[in-house]
């Protein structure tokens, strides 16, 4: 894997083979979520809205949809955006960002090869459009590992709805109950236990050491 690691930290892995592994992407399996903040000031600053989306409120919203959240930013401060409008401008400012390689996060990485080379079945559940998925899994070479992606375009709501996860499971063709699912934010996770789904937390990258790499 040609592609930059980072560290999130110890994981707690249950024992044994799962039936499947689905995986979130951003803040899971790649450091993307610098990237995706400047992507949201820069859409927003374009509204005189980027004061409603301080950091802190961004990463609580981690794995919702972007039309989930303008609809209710937008609902929250009376804002006469257009969602719509604003999600494709924070699209396009994140598929320019994204262009310099972003990092994989190692101890993920670590588990889903070794699902791979033990014939486990791979997913991706994300708040992240189909575009921007498909581009940021080929951007760090990962695309080949998994049979299915679950975007907000497949389900009728996102997460923290256990509807995501629920949909790669039946693709996968493996009970709910024997999927394992990695995770790095509240409604992700939340959805996964949800779906009756084992959960695996994935820390947040410490800031100074992704905010170094998304530099490079």
């Amino acid at each position: 894997m040609k592609s930059k690691q980072v560290c999130c930290g110890p994981l707690e892995i249950p024992r044994g083979l799962p039936g499947a592994v689905i995986f979130d992407m951003d803040g899971t399996l790649v450091d993307t979520m610098p990237v995706h903040f400047r992507a949201w000031k820069a859409a927003l600053k374009e509204e005189d809205a980027e004061h409603a989306f301080p950091e802190e409120k961004f990463y609580r919203y981690g794995g919702r949809s972007a039309m989930d959240i303008l609809t209710e930013m937008k609902e929250e401060f009376g804002f006469d955006f257009d969602p719509m409008m604003v999600a494709r401008s924070k699209r396009a400012h994140y598929l320019k960002l994204v262009e310099g390689q972003v990092p994989i996060i190692r101890e993920v990485l670590d588990y889903l090869e070794w699902a791979r080379c033990n014939r486990v079945p791979c997913a991706v559940a994300t708040g992240s459009t189909s575009v921007i998925a498909a581009k940021t899994l080929k951007a760090v070479e990962l695309t080949k590992h998994f049979e299915c992606v679950v975007t907000p375009a497949d389900v009728s709501k996102g997460k923290p709805d256990p509807e995501m996860f629920l949909l790669a499971a039946e693709q996968l063709g493996v009970d709910p109950s024997d999927c394992v699912v990695f995770e790095d934010a509240e409604p992700g996770i939340q959805a996964a236990l949800a779906a009756g789904m084992k959960v695996v937390q994935v820390p947040r990258v410490p800031s100074q050491q992704s905010g170094e790499r998304v530099a490079n």
